[in-house]
């Protein structure tokens, strides 16, 4: 898996990371600045990349690449405008849509995430 965000900090891509992670049911075993290594093999890069419009504010997540081992291919990532392309290939049947994103500051994100966490444990 690989997941990219715009240049600045790494602190959202790793909490994404870590969220899915624990999502997935993958154990980390090893961590250094942009590879998290979990127990059976599966591995989390992190990639900075440049937002050469200015766009995207730094540290915001960019895209997201999931490959499965029997070779199907999850892949989204962030367009201008509020919206997000999504691909999908399974074996060889492929799907692409774009979809709108919310627009939030971090802080109304992270609310509503922990919102939405407590409810699932009540």
């Amino acid at each position: 898996m690989k997941i990219a965000y715009y240049q600045g900090s790494s602190v959202l891509a790793w909490l994404l990371g870590g969220w899915l992670a624990s999502r997935l049911q993958w154990t980390p075993t090893h961590q250094s600045a942009d590879l998290l290594r979990c127990a059976g093999g599966q591995r989390m890069e992190f990639e900075a990349g440049v937002d050469e419009e200015g766009t995207f504010a730094p540290s915001y997540f960019a895209g997201l690449t999931l490959r499965t081992r029997d070779g199907a291919l999850f892949e989204i990532g962030r367009l201008p405008y509020a919206y997000a392309a999504v691909h999908l290939t399974v074996d060889e049947r492929e799907s692409e849509r774009v979809l709108p994103v919310r627009y939030e500051t971090t802080t109304k994100w992270v609310g509503r995430e922990l919102n939405r966490l407590i409810r699932a444990t009540i």
